[in-house]
């Protein structure tokens, strides 16, 4: 039998590829594969700082745009840490490892056996991280990073410039503080008059944890357990809503400030010039290829 494509099905097919124009279609489905003929990043040895990304087989290719897009702008060479949310397959860690041969890759299998054991004492803890891809970020940064200042990058963000206002963060023996970008939106799970309730420290609205360098010593398991006893914080449908309040937490109580205003996340259609990055949060995510990918063509980044 031939299985004949409906009339609604094609036109569902077609938005979905077309529906934000020519140029995104090309962008995303023949010019993003162009990052895989580039060079590999070989110097990620700095002790200074790692990086760390969560990634998946669906977005393994925006991943190694957002990390070589860091690596050439910033100049920095930080150790970098990549975690397989649990989907990704062998051609994705291959590329990946081809791309950053000096990285570090923590396979979902080996991560769950090793944090299984110490989440034991944590049943909160160990229940999230089993049932929320996103709370790796949550577990997993902290517990295998090998040193203490920890810069998470998303998959979805890209870079233009130096980042040189993170730069100077990280880089400063002195800074002591977690700071990350500012939101576009309240992106926490429960409403936080609700968990001003539960904490004895003034919780900062608005931290979006797609970018921002964070202290390893600023989220512990038990602070983390402690802090998911907080009534809500995990019934918000997005997984990702549980993982950026318990950071926020541990944040504001550990002490924090804002990136400064260049990377503040917002979903306008366009990009101030001046931006040295832009966090293509899920609104605008097809941006990231219509504006950002051809933004780096033109700056000759290939």
């Amino acid at each position: 039998m031939i299985n004949m494509i409906t009339p609604g099905a094609l036109i569902y097919k077609l938005k979905t590829k077309f529906g934000h124009g020519l140029d995104t279609a090309y962008y995303r489905d023949l010019f993003r594969k162009k990052i895989l003929d580039t060079a590999p990043i070989t110097r990620t040895d700095s002790k200074l700082a790692e990086v760390h990304t969560l990634t998946s087989s669906k977005d393994c290719l925006n991943t190694i745009w957002s990390l070589k897009s860091f690596y050439v702008f910033s100049e920095e060479n930080y150790a970098l840490c990549i975690h397989d949310d649990g989907t990704l397959n062998d051609q994705d860690k291959l590329e990946i490892l081809k791309h950053f041969p000096n990285a570090r890759l923590i396979e979902r299998t080996m991560a769950d056996r090793e944090i299984y054991q110490k989440l034991q004492s944590y049943p909160s803890a160990l229940k999230m991280r089993e049932n929320n891809p996103f709370s790796l970020k949550v577990f997993d940064f902290t517990y295998f990073s090998n040193t203490d200042k920890i810069l998470f990058i998303d998959s979805d963000i890209l870079f233009f410039a130096k980042p040189t206002d993170l730069i100077e963060r990280i880089n400063n023996s002195n800074y002591k503080l977690n700071t990350f970008n500012k939101d576009w939106n309240y992106g926490y799970s429960p409403d936080i008059e609700k968990i001003a309730k539960y904490i004895n420290f003034e919780l900062i609205p608005y931290i979006n944890t797609g970018l921002g360098l964070i202290h390893k010593i600023s989220m512990s398991f038990e602070k983390l357990e402690h802090f998911l006893s907080i009534p809500g914080i995990q019934d918000h449908p997005y997984g990702g809503r549980a993982e950026q309040t318990l950071i926020a937490l541990c944040s504001s109580e550990y002490g924090f400030e804002f990136l400064s205003s260049d990377y503040d996340v917002n979903i306008e259609k366009i990009t101030p010039t001046d931006s040295p990055c832009r966090h293509y949060v899920s609104p605008i995510r097809y941006l990231m290829y219509k504006e950002g990918l051809k933004r780096l063509e033109q700056r000759k980044f290939l």
